[in-house]
């Protein structure tokens, strides 16, 4: 199943600061939720295992990630699986500013297979949008 997510959303703060926290991997992997474990190899390289679930099918996810930042466009790409799933993550972030205000425009295509990729796709974006305004809202008291 593939899946599309994207959104702007408004940080008050400094797009210094933003761009800071945003090509920070350990600062980020504190922003997600369920996150049990965060290994960095390096400035762009890292791997993380994060509890998720649907209904009675729990487990943890292990992920495979890279980061690349050129500017203010920031991109991340993940590959993991847990639970008899797969997951693919491609996640371009592009930031502006308007003074005291950063603006964060994003996109994600996830692809999904395996177990979670025969449930709805209405479930999964649920649960994902769900985790996406935890993260969100993780990351603006860190900077607001």
């Amino acid at each position: 199943m593939d899946i599309h997510f994207g959104d702007k959303i408004e940080i008050k703060a400094q797009i210094e600061k933003v761009r800071s926290l945003a090509t920070n991997m350990k600062e980020v992997s504190e922003c997600i939720p369920d996150l049990q474990d965060f290994m960095q190899a390096d400035e762009k390289n890292f791997t993380m295992k994060i509890k998720a679930g649907i209904a009675f099918v729990q487990g943890v996810f292990s992920i495979k990630g890279s980061m690349n930042a050129q500017g203010n466009s920031i991109n991340y790409l993940m590959e993991g699986k847990g639970i008899g799933s797969t997951v693919r993550i491609n996640l371009s972030v592009k930031i502006s500013s308007t003074g005291q205000s950063t603006y964060a425009a994003w996109e994600a295509d996830a692809s999904i297979g395996g177990i979670a990729g025969g449930v709805s796709e209405g479930v999964i974006r649920k649960i994902s949008e769900d985790k996406i305004g935890e993260i969100i809202e993780n990351v603006r008291k860190k900077l607001e």
